[in-house]
């Protein structure tokens, strides 16, 4: 089934703050869903949330377009409660279809300070009727890196409440990689540019494989950010990755379009 999309090729148009805060109040901006796969049977395993701006006059506008004037003028924690709430009921509703499926929502690690981060979550959850397991709290692995230290009890009582924590944009053979707690974590995800980068540099491919056996002792998923040509899956598969997310599967998706596309991808 095909969506409106984004092109990454167009120059985009930052828009001003007076029109997001317009977009926030007239609920243009939402979560549409990438699917993400197990290449092994290629069952759908979950998604990802992305922000998107369902502008009435420009169609539809990627995050470049007002993320990062969100994140100057102080405005991601709108943006982060409404990904939150509306991919939690998105969820919910997919559950009530017979679809049991993760939903994986970027959080800032900032966002880790919060007080009672774990219970406010949880109690969202709850509201919306979706267990913890099935909401993936993504944060960026440089950040992750940069406070590690102070928020090891909160990831920990995150994990221990039943949610899922991905570290977002990892590459091989970083510090990060010795952090890699399955206490703390559940999943790693690949960056777009070591996916992007595997065929042409085979002499990275050690590094990868030796992610993946650590990701496999501690029961982490290892998962290969932006696949865009299908003819890459192979690759990835043999150099251990266990989840695949990008175009070549499927560009995110509305709501409204996410089961049908799972029907679809099911039939072949």
């Amino acid at each position: 089934m095909t969506a409106p999309s984004v092109s990454a090729s167009k120059p985009v148009a930052t828009q001003s703050p007076t029109a997001i805060l317009e977009a926030l109040a007239n609920d243009q901006l939402l979560p549409y869903f990438q699917p993400l796969i197990d290449p092994a049977d290629q069952h759908v395993i979950g998604c990802e949330a992305l922000a998107r701006w369902k502008h009435p006059e420009q169609g539809l506008l990627p995050p470049a377009a007002f993320v990062p004037v969100m994140a100057d003028k102080g405005m991601m924690k709108e943006l982060t409660e409404l990904m939150l709430e509306k991919s939690l009921y998105a969820c919910s509703n997919w559950r009530d279809l017979g679809f049991d499926i993760k939903v994986g929502v970027n959080l800032s690690t900032t966002a880790l300070a919060v007080p009672n981060l774990a219970q406010r979550l949880a109690q969202r959850a709850r509201i919306a009727g979706v267990p913890t397991a099935n909401l993936v709290i993504e944060l960026n692995s440089e950040g992750l890196l940069d406070t590690l230290e102070q928020s090891r009890p909160v990831l920990h009582e995150l994990r221990s409440s039943g949610f899922g924590i991905a570290v977002d944009e990892f590459t091989p053979g970083s510090p990060m990689e010795a952090q890699l707690d399955p206490d703390l974590f559940s999943s790693v995800k690949l960056s777009r540019k070591v996916t992007a980068s595997l065929a042409r540099q085979p002499e990275t491919h050690a590094a990868l494989r030796h992610t993946a056996e650590l990701a496999k002792q501690r029961q982490l998923r290892l998962i290969a950010l932006g696949l865009e040509d299908k003819n890459d899956l192979p690759l990835l598969c043999s150099l251990g990755c266990n989840g695949i997310q990008g175009y070549a599967i499927s560009r995110p998706l509305p709501e409204s379009s996410f089961i049908s596309w799972i029907s679809e991808w099911v039939s072949g």
